[in-house]
């Protein structure tokens, strides 16, 4: 039996991320929810999930924050990170974009399931 790919769901806004975390989960993945940078960023070097869905507007530090600090773990900067955020500003999404966000989703552009798919395309071993 394959083991499944582990997704971590950067979101602060707790039923969005219960939302997103049983979307993955009924997609085949597993997924854990951390809701803001310093554990999302434990659970990175820690955990090595598979892919990293990241909220832009967390609480004290954003989403830029996280993409800024991964390339400080060893190997943090080639796990995929699909950035999503309602705050569509163009200099905002080009920074993350430049951070190495493979994407950057404006949620309302995109249903739960839409993001899962975007997510699954960025696996190296899709299913």
């Amino acid at each position: 039996m394959t083991q499944k790919k582990l997704i971590a769901i950067v979101e602060d806004e707790e039923m969005l991320a219960d939302m997103y975390r049983a979307k993955f989960i009924q997609a085949g993945f597993e997924a854990e929810v951390m809701t803001n940078v310093s554990d999302a960023l434990k659970f990175l070097q820690a955990k090595r999930p598979d892919a990293v869905l990241l909220d832009i507007v967390l609480g004290e530090e954003s989403g830029l924050t996280f993409l800024e600090k991964r390339r400080d773990i060893p190997g943090g900067d080639i796990i995929p990170v699909v950035a999503f955020s309602n705050y569509d500003e163009p200099k905002t999404r080009n920074k993350a974009i430049e951070l190495g966000a493979e994407e950057y989703l404006l949620k309302t552009g995109y249903t739960p399931q839409a993001i899962v798919e975007k997510v699954k395309g960025y696996l190296s071993h899709p299913f």
